[in-house]
């Protein structure tokens, strides 16, 4: 069987010194019906306050935001009509009748009678520029320059055009750097 502690420690004699020596805090008095009554009411007032804010903030927003798009898409009707009359003004401005008419307003006329010319470069039959009578012919230009790649391409197409069917590889095989 367990005996009773009847002696106390020094800590449990400082703990209730102290203990005695202040004063009792008491509960605050429990509100009375009536008070607490009016307490529920004005919370569930500001309850209320604060749902009715929140639906006036909203459908404040949702307005504001409908009356941007209205916008929106009266000014995208704008751009589509100015668009569509644009199309038609280049339709009109292209067709062939109008052409010729403002042609006429300017002086101008059909072509009465049409020349062509033939180029025609000087080139051994081996494809050599060493034996080219003329070194300022279009092919000793080039070979004395470094040329870029699309104004060797654009020449290229030049020598393809220029030249009689199947023989528009020799430009390639003369111009350094072509091909």
């Amino acid at each position: 069987m367990r005996r009773k502690r009847t002696t106390t420690f020094r800590s449990e004699q400082v703990v209730a010194s102290t203990l005695a020596s202040r004063p009792a805090v008491h509960a605050p008095p429990a509100a009375s019906g009536r008070l607490r009554s009016w307490l529920y009411f004005f919370a569930l007032w500001c309850l209320l306050g604060l749902v009715a804010f929140a639906y006036v903030a909203q459908t404040a927003t949702v307005t504001e935001l409908a009356e941007e798009m209205e916008q929106l898409e009266s000014r995208e009707r704008r751009v589509r009509s100015d668009s569509n009359v644009l199309l038609l003004s280049i339709a009109q401005h292209q067709k062939a009748q109008r052409i010729e008419q403002e042609a006429k307003a300017m002086g101008l006329g059909p072509a009465e009678h049409v020349d062509s010319i033939e180029v025609v470069l000087d080139r051994p039959a081996d494809g050599s520029l060493d034996e080219v009578p003329d070194r300022r012919t279009l092919p000793g230009v080039i070979m004395s320059v470094q040329l870029p790649e699309w104004l060797r391409q654009l020449l290229r197409q030049f020598g393809q055009w220029s030249e009689p069917a199947g023989q528009s590889d020799t430009l390639d095989q003369q111009v350094p750097g072509v091909g």
